[in-house]
């Protein structure tokens, strides 16, 4: 880190510490760089001196070359309080820097009341830093002392004279730049300033150099920047520390004329018609961290403006000097709420919540809610980006309970009523964060349960403004997001089945078919066999919603995807799906096969007869066993003559011989009289007189299921026919217990 950088740390704790409290993390952020930025300094040398004299700022002794706004600033704040400098010694600790802080924080009133300087320093045993007693001047080369006034006056004029024709190059290069204004502002509405830093290159094309301008060149730059718009001059003054570092020229212009320009900048937007409150926060967010801002205020003043306004900005500008308590007060009982920027606003808002003040939060967050329902539309713009901050500490560090009723409550009605799009617009993307903060913290009923009431009152108003229920769709399409939904189904496979039956299912049925398509593609990347049996159990419940979703499934390259699909359709389904199942009875999987039998039979009934027996021959062993359970379960009799060929082959196993049979006595028909009575009496071809035992009980048990007289006589004549005694006791029995 070099000197210029240590000086800007130094700048930017100063800041951090004017705007929060010692404790907040931002200011203790701040307050590390800087000691961390200062120890790694005091590694190479055991001390740093740094001090001031006539303005400039000195590095152990030597005058720092170039200047920026950051040592410009300490150079004042030193000389301010008489301060001549600061010996920071090597093991200085981050207590001793903050000590050192808040002395340059003080005003040099409040200083000298306090005994001065040294005796504030020796109250806090700062025993690593230590005022310095010496004082340093800049010789400059060639400087004399006691020219004559006659000789600068004739000097100034000719400079002056000069700037003429560097007013045309100066107005080009801002006219440049005013271009490019414009086109920020075209894509970005709140945009309040641009990068300068293209200015560097242009400048130094110009002969601009590194010591301070020439009377010429300022007086040029003056009259060029005046020329501008006051909204466009009011941008680039925003916008002073993106410029270039070089040429160093160019900054030092511009800083000497920062207090100037700015009021009249301010008087020029007046003139035209601005309002007071933007310009106020404007003028706040330019003069409240410049190191010229008694400068800045007296140009003000300079300009005409009135006392009145006067007061509010100096107000404004020493909010950050008051005491926490004091802030709540004011803006409780003065109303100065609205008469601070947004950033302050806000900033005393997370004070309190991160101090665990609940009770003045919530006081300070009804007003804001209040602000809601003002006819002011700029009132209600600044509640609504207000609330949208708040909004966003939901999830970090989280709001009080007793808080988050009334945030979501008076949004949800602003969201019903808000007559202009661009204001509505605001809340809406409020509530996405909102929904999306309750679904990430499991408060899915609650995140359900804004959405309706925000439904109803759309529904209610019925006022035809598009808008409003395009940004209702917009907030259901948020809760149905990638990043919500993966939340969701995490917290599907982390809880209780009755949570899951209480709370997941509702929610998942709420959210329709966007839901079951994502339950959907997500089951066919599911590999663990537990979380599969979740989903599937989700999106059975959802039912026939999930069936366009289901449907792709099927052409899924995931065999148990594919199966688990078939398993659902099976359930949820009906006959208009038979085509999209019947496919998938030629897949290479068995397992997806005999799913898609299952499926098949079970949602058309008999019209799956047909296909059933086509795929009966070419198949599987293990599908075949299926295709003959589901024609069973469906009893068709056109399947006989196909059923008994396939148990009359002889090189077909014993078990799937048998579960033919088996499903010819299931049907029940008739026609397969005949041949379960050939398949008793058949004769074997050499060894064996008959069929297996196990077939012949099979066909007698099928035949007696079949029930008819022709059925039950032919068997009792094959049971008095049999010789060989164990297969006639065997048929006998089964005679008997159909008796009985």
């Amino acid at each position: 880190m070099n000197f210029i950088d240590l000086v800007q740390a130094l700048q930017m704790t100063l800041k951090a510490l004017q705007m929060y409290t010692d404790a907040h993390p931002r200011a203790q952020e701040s307050l590390g760089i800087l000691a961390q930025g200062l120890s790694d300094w005091l590694e190479e040398k055991p001390s740093l001196h740094i001090a001031t004299s006539g303005g400039k700022l000195f590095l152990d002794g030597a005058p720092t070359e170039g200047q920026s706004l950051h040592t410009i600033a300490l150079a004042r704040q030193l000389s301010e309080r008489q301060i001549a400098g600061f010996v920071l010694q090597r093991g200085v600790t981050q207590a001793e820097l903050l000590g050192m802080l808040k002395i340059l924080i003080l005003k040099p009133t409040k200083l000298e009341e306090l005994g001065g300087v040294a005796k504030v320093m020796a109250d806090q045993s700062l025993q690593h830093i230590t005022l310095s007693q010496t004082q340093y001047k800049e010789i400059r080369e060639g400087e004399a002392e006691g020219k004559g006034d006659v000789e600068s006056a004739e000097a100034l004029a000719a400079q002056l004279q000069a700037a003429t024709p560097l007013l045309a190059d100066i107005a080009s290069m801002l006219q440049r730049w005013q271009e490019g204004l414009k086109a920020g502002l075209e894509s970005r509405e709140d945009a309040m300033t641009r990068d300068l830093a293209f200015l560097g290159p242009i400048a130094e094309e110009m002969g601009w150099g590194n010591g301070f301008p020439a009377a010429p060149q300022i007086e040029a730059l003056r009259q060029a920047l005046q020329a501008l718009p006051g909204k466009a001059l009011l941008s680039m003054l925003g916008g002073l520390e993106t410029l270039p570092e070089t040429p160093p020229s160019l900054g030092l212009a511009f800083q000497s004329l920062v207090p100037e320009l700015l009021g009249h900048a301010a008087s020029s937007l007046l003139q035209e018609g601005t309002s007071w409150a933007d310009l106020k926060d404007s003028l706040f967010e330019r003069i409240k961290a410049s190191p010229q801002r008694e400068l800045m205020l007296a140009q003000l003043q300079g300009q005409g403006l009135e006392s009145e306004r006067m007061q509010e900005l100096l107000k404004q500008l020493d909010w950050d000097n008051q005491t926490l308590d004091e802030k709540v007060n004011r803006a409780t009982t003065e109303a100065a709420l609205w008469n601070l920027s947004p950033d302050q606003r806000l900033s005393l808002l997370r004070d309190l919540l991160d101090l665990n003040r609940p009770e003045q939060f919530l006081q300070l967050l009804e007003l804001f809610l209040e602000q809601l329902t003002s006819e002011d539309a700029e009132r209600r713009r600044g509640a609504a980006k207000g609330l949208a901050a708040v909004a966003q500490w939901m999830e970090e560090p989280g709001l009080p309970l007793e808080a988050q009723g009334p945030l979501i409550q008076g949004l949800v009605a602003h969201f019903g009523w808000e007559p202009l799009a661009p204001l509505h617009a605001i809340t809406t993307e409020t509530l996405e964060g909102i929904l999306a903060c309750l679904v990430n913290l499991g408060e899915l009923p609650q995140a359900q349960s804004v959405f309706l009431e925000l439904e109803g009152l759309c529904a209610f108003l019925d006022d035809n403004q598009e808008w409003r229920g395009l940004a209702l769709a917009k907030l259901r399409g948020r809760l149905t997001a990638g990043d919500l939904m993966g939340a969701t189904v995490g917290r599907l496979h982390a809880v209780e089945a009755e949570e899951m039956l209480t709370t997941l299912i509702p929610y998942f049925e709420f959210l329709g078919e966007p839901a079951a398509r994502y339950l959907v593609n997500i089951l066919g990347e599911e590999p663990d066999r537990k979380r599969r049996g979740r989903l599937l159990d989700v999106i059975r419940v959802m039912g026939p919603i999930a069936i366009p979703a289901l449907q792709e499934g099927l052409h899924s390259p995931t065999w148990y995807f594919v199966r688990n699909t078939l398993n659902l359709l099976a359930d949820m389904g009906d006959a208009g799906l038979l085509s999209d199942v019947e496919a998938c009875l030629r897949h290479a999987d068995g397992r997806v096969r005999r799913s898609a039998v299952r499926a098949l039979w079970k949602l058309g009934g008999p019209a799956a007869g047909e296909p059933l027996l086509a795929c009966l021959p070419g198949t599987d062993p293990e599908t075949q066993m299926e295709i003959l359970f589901g024609l069973g379960q469906i009893q068709v009799p056109e399947a006989v003559p196909n059923i008994l060929e396939l148990a009359k082959h002889a090189g077909t196993s014993e078990r799937l011989r048998i579960k033919a049979i088996e499903t010819l006595g299931q049907i029940a028909s008739p026609a397969a009289v005949p041949g379960l009575l050939e398949l008793i009496r058949r004769k074997g071809r050499i060894f064996t007189s008959a069929e297996a035992t196990e077939i012949r009980i099979a066909s007698a048990r099928a035949l007696l299921a079949i029930g008819t007289p022709q059925a039950e006589l032919g068997l009792r004549q094959v049971v008095a026919d049999e010789s060989r005694h164990q297969d006639r006791d065997a048929l006998q029995r089964i005679l008997d217990l159909s008796k009985a």
